[in-house]
């Protein structure tokens, strides 16, 4: 038996999904989705050509306050903290980057911040 999702989580979940889409339709290699450290979780990890991207995914149902505000410092520390072990984890020795990509669904709208923050 599949479980419900409330609303919040289901908006999510769209939102990254379109976000996959935007990102592979640039080139982008997904590596991970929805990866977790302890508490923290990065919403997808990719690659594109020499470079290790962290993505943050902030969907909003309406264009009411642009949801790349909601990724604030505790948040950011938080993805980078995830990716530290992810990168050792992994070995990698790639150009680190992290972005957010911001959607609204009504209208539809997506703006891809890259190098968002560095913490």
């Amino acid at each position: 038996m599949s479980k419900i999702l409330p609303a919040h989580l289901q908006i999510g979940q769209l939102g990254e999904q379109k976000a996959k889409k935007y990102l592979v339709d640039l080139g982008y290699c997904i590596l991970k989705e929805n990866y977790r450290y302890k508490k923290s979780e990065i919403d997808l990890i990719a690659q594109h050509t020499d470079t290790i991207i962290f993505i943050e995914v902030k969907t909003r149902k309406e264009h009411y306050l642009a949801p790349e505000r909601a990724v604030d410092i505790k948040k950011q520390k938080a993805i980078v903290r995830a990716a530290r072990y992810y990168i050792a984890q992994h070995q990698l020795d790639l150009q680190v980057r992290f972005d957010v990509v911001s959607i609204c669904l009504n209208p539809f709208e997506i703006v891809h911040f890259k190098d968002a923050f560095w913490v």
